[in-house]
């Protein structure tokens, strides 16, 4: 695959990738990452009055608001999604901040996998959220989510045309409708998930 077959996204992701190696980060295969728990689990068995727990997850980032020295993502993994807080000063507390300036802000995307460790809460609009204590790329998504929309009950997926089964990438822990899931739902997003894993291959 040449440059010319590639879209702006596509490249710039690609770029990342390059200055992600340089800073010694190989998400091509990322070192075994554990986990102890899932989004689904730590919301239902949040209480307020518990003494905070210390969680090690992972998952996708699906969005993220960056403001300043502080910032929020959604986490989602394969039971649902979770808030996640970033401190710039939680997450670097030496004099290093790279980690937050560049790799967080500038070279991960939305699509992205990453593991957070860190303790849950609740944040004043009453969200469950987990404050990050450590941060680490586990792979690099070199396409760019397709966008979903909803209109009159319909899920549309923009730029993936028939390939309904890219949906199933934004179902689980949404209110998305179901409606273009059809029999051959899995074998279309089967298809999305080889071409993506095509590029890993080549750029890898």
């Amino acid at each position: 695959m040449s440059l010319l077959d590639l879209s702006e996204q596509e490249i710039i992701r690609r770029n990342s990738l390059d200055e992600m190696r340089r800073l010694g980060i190989e998400p091509y295969p990322a070192a075994e990452y554990m986990v102890n728990a899932f989004t689904k689990e730590i919301k239902e068995s949040f209480k307020d009055e518990d003494k905070p727990r210390q969680v090690s997850v992972a998952g996708r980032i699906m969005s993220r608001r960056i403001m300043g020295k502080a910032s929020f993502i959604e986490l989602k993994d394969s039971e649902g999604r979770i808030q996640i807080y970033i401190s710039r000063d939680d997450l670097c507390p030496d004099e290093n901040k790279e980690l937050y300036n560049t790799v967080f802000k500038k070279l991960l995307d939305i699509g992205d996998f990453i593991g957070i460790k860190g303790y849950v809460f609740r944040t004043q609009m009453g969200e469950i959220t987990i404050h990050a204590q450590e941060l680490t790329v586990l792979s690099k998504s070199l396409r760019p989510l397709p966008v979903v929309k909803v209109k009159d009950g319909v899920t549309y997926v923009q730029g993936f045309p028939r390939q309904t089964g890219a949906v199933c990438l934004f179902r689980s822990g949404t209110s998305l409708p179901p409606t273009l899931c059809g029999p051959d739902c899995e074998r279309r997003c089967q298809r999305y998930l080889s071409e993506a894993y095509q590029d890993i291959q080549y750029y890898a």
